[in-house]
């Protein structure tokens, strides 16, 4: 095995051991160390990780908020997982803690480069969520999502199609960005 492919699987069974809720255990997920709490509220549940409906995206927490929806705030740093400019500030976004599609997936996620220096994950997601995501992304079609992973945003995007047959293309995203999500993501 080459040193890459072994620091591959040691990630890989690093995530596994972190994947409780992918894999359908009904453990607790660990509260999300980028979640700006919400001023007077109680204490909410930790997200699952999925795709979730942006409703708001802001340069502070305060402006992210939304009123009368359920939502958490969480702060979107693209300078982890992409070549973003050194000082470019967090932004906050505001995502609706129901409307999401869980990150349960079947078979082996695909990692291809799209030619232009960036790549195309692509997942086949459980029969269970096919239907959903498919109603999803129609009723958010060019709308935007949040792929939030351990609670955290890994990568933002714009609905382009419909996606049918449960099998989803996360394009555009930088290598950081697509390995974190396939790597945590492998059963």
């Amino acid at each position: 095995m080459s040193k890459k492919q072994i620091a591959l699987s040691s990630a890989l069974t690093t995530a596994l051991v972190l994947m409780f809720a992918i894999c359908g255990c009904k453990r607790p997920h660990a509260q999300a160390t980028n979640q700006v709490p919400a001023a007077g509220s109680p204490k909410e549940s930790p997200l699952e990780n999925g795709a979730y409906s942006v409703l708001r995206e802001a340069p502070t927490p305060q402006d992210a908020r939304v009123e009368g929806v359920p939502h958490a705030v969480l702060s979107y740093d693209r300078r982890k997982y992409s070549h973003a400019p050194p000082n470019e500030p967090l932004t906050y976004v505001a995502i609706d803690r129901r409307d999401y599609v869980p990150l349960i997936i079947e078979g082996t996620p695909e990692l291809k480069p799209d030619g232009q220096g960036k790549s195309v994950l692509t997942v086949s997601l459980s029969r269970k969520n096919a239907e959903r995501v498919e109603s999803f992304t129609r009723e958010h079609l060019g709308g935007r999502i949040a792929m939030v992973v351990d609670g955290e945003i890994v990568t933002l995007h714009k609905i382009r199609s419909v996606i049918t047959g449960g099998k989803v293309q996360i394009a555009r995203c930088t290598d950081n960005a697509c390995e974190v999500i396939r790597s945590k993501l492998v059963k």
